[in-house]
């Protein structure tokens, strides 16, 4: 994958991050109108897992695994992200679906579990 390319995902699951840490789910859902869970689900995942969701450090995503989704058109990649609760990196992951839009590359939740 080229470097942009890799940007571009970064880029969309810090955004979906944020949204997260925040506390915007309903947003994340809107957003990403494809995702397979609900704002409510996404609160309810976070919610059972406890404490506050924090952002990670940016170094985090020069390491984020990417997997490019064969055959997909749009091209679109699975993304893992491990998420940070109370400032530390917890067990709790977001596996996500980033999709190369016209618009852009916007990140699809799929799932919140603990690994």
């Amino acid at each position: 994958m080229d470097n942009q390319t890799f940007e571009q995902i970064k880029k969309a699951t810090r955004e979906v991050e944020i949204a997260l840490v925040n506390g915007d789910y309903i947003s994340v859902d809107s957003s990403a109108r494809k995702s397979r869970l609900t704002g409510e689900e996404i609160k309810n995942a976070i919610d059972k897992y406890g404490g506050k969701l924090s952002l990670s450090p940016e170094s985090t995503y020069n390491n984020i695994y990417t997997i490019e989704i064969e055959n997909s058109n749009p091209k679109a990649w699975a993304v893992d992200l491990d998420l940070w609760t109370n400032g530390k990196l917890s067990d709790l992951t977001a596996q996500l679906t980033v999709v190369a839009e016209e618009r852009g590359f916007i990140g699809l939740i799929d799932d919140i579990h603990v690994l």
